[in-house]
C-alpha cells in the first residue's frame, strides 16, 4: 500500500455542521464538494481511504472499496469515522466491516484455506471472529446465523495453543481445575487414537454453558476443537435439565467434532482481533456471506472478495 499526501486545506474539518452530513454511500466528488481536498489518501488493495484532519485533532476518515468494474472514483463510502471538537461517530455499513476483515485474512499464512461456513452436524456455522493473544493463542469461532458475540447460544470453535503445549497436558489442567470446583459433570468421553475428548457444563454469573471439547496435536501444539451450547438466566431447574440433556448429546457431539475437518486459526504475528460481524463489533450478528456452489475443498467463497 502508498500514501498519497495531498496539501491541507487551511482550515479543515473545523465545520462541524459539515462533518455532522458525512454519510456511508457518498461518492469521492460529493465527499470533496462538502470537506475540501482530502490531507492525506492511502490507496491499495482493492481500497482507499480518505482523511481530512487538523492540528486541532478534529478529523474524518472514510473508507472506499473498489467493486469489480468500478474505479475508485465511483466507489461509495463504506465505512466512516468523524472526530470534531471530541464528539466522535462511526459509520460502518452492514456486512462491509467483515468485507474488509476477510481481505485482510486471505493476506495471512492458511488465511485463504479457512473455511466461512463450518457445517456441524446438522447445523451451519459462520466465521465470527479471529483472535491472536500475546502469548501466541489463537482463536477461530463460528455462530449460527442470527447470532452475535455479545449474547450468543451456540458456537463451534477452534483453538490453538502455544507451542509446547500437548493434549494430554491440556485436558489434564482442565479436569484438574473442575475437579477443584467439585464438577460432578466433567466426563471424559471415547475418542479416536490421538485425541483426547471431554464433556462439561460451565456456570457463568448470567449463564450455564455446556462444552463438548476434541483436542489433538498439532504440531508442536494442541488444538481444541469445540462445541459450545448456552441458557441464560436459568432457575435452578432449569440448570438441571439444561446440563442433563446437554450431558446426554456430549458423545454424539465428540464424534462429530473428531469427524471435523481441521480448522486452524492463522498466524497473525502479533496480538489481533477481528469481527466478522455486520457492524464490526461483539454486539453485531454475524455476517453470512451470499450463497455460492458449495466448494468441495472448503475455500473461502469468491463473495467474500
Amino acid at each position: 500500500m502508498f500514501v498519497s499526501h495531498l496539501a491541507l486545506s487551511a482550515e479543515p474539518v473545523a465545520d462541524c455542521e459539515k462533518t455532522a452530513k458525512v454519510q456511508l454511500g457518498m461518492a469521492e466528488k460529493q465527499l470533496k464538494h462538502l470537506l475540501g481536498n482530502p490531507s492525506s489518501v492511502e490507496l491499495g488493495g482493492g481500497q482507499v481511504t480518505y482523511q481530512w484532519a487538523n492540528d486541532a485533532g478534529d478529523s474524518v476518515r472514510v473508507l472506499f472499496i473498489r467493486e469489480p468494474g468500478v474505479t475508485y472514483k465511483d466507489s461509495k463510502a463504506v465505512m466512516a469515522s468523524v472526530r470534531c471538537k471530541g464528539a466522535r461517530s462511526d459509520l460502518v455499513a452492514p456486512e462491509w466491516s467483515a468485507r474488509v476483515g476477510i481481505q485482510a485474512l486471505r493476506t495471512l499464512p492458511g488465511g485463504r484455506a479457512l473455511p466461512l461456513r463450518l457445517p456441524f452436524e446438522e447445523g451451519e456455522y459462520f466465521l465470527a471472529y479471529a483472535a491472536q493473544e500475546q502469548d501466541g493463542r489463537r482463536y477461530l469461532e463460528y455462530l449460527p446465523q442470527g447470532q452475535n458475540l455479545g449474547q450468543w447460544r451456540e458456537m463451534v470453535s477452534s483453538y490453538l495453543n502455544p507451542p509446547g503445549v500437548t493434549p494430554q497436558q491440556v485436558f489434564e489442567s482442565i479436569e484438574t481445575g473442575q475437579a477443584k470446583l467439585g464438577n460432578p459433570h466433567f466426563k471424559r468421553l471415547a475418542a479416536n487414537a490421538g485425541r483426547i475428548c471431554a464433556g462439561y457444563p460451565v456456570l457463568g454469573n448470567t449463564f450455564v454453558e455446556y462444552l463438548t471439547v476434541c483436542w489433538k496435536s498439532f504440531g508442536n501444539n494442541a488444538l481444541d476443537m469445540v462445541h459450545s451450547i448456552r441458557i441464560y438466566n436459568p432457575s435452578r431447574q432449569q440448570r438441571e435439565d439444561f446440563i442433563a440433556e446437554h450431558e446426554a448429546q456430549a458423545q454424539r457431539r465428540a464424534d462429530a467434532l473428531d469427524a471435523m475437518r481441521q480448522v486452524i486459526p492463522p498466524d497473525f504475528s502479533r496480538q489481533a482481533s477481528v469481527y466478522f460481524t455486520t457492524n464490526g463489533t461483539e454486539d453485531g450478528d454475524v455476517w453470512v456471506p451470499a450463497e455460492r456452489p458449495a466448494n468441495a475443498s472448503g475455500q473461502m467463497e469468491k463473495s467474500a472478495e
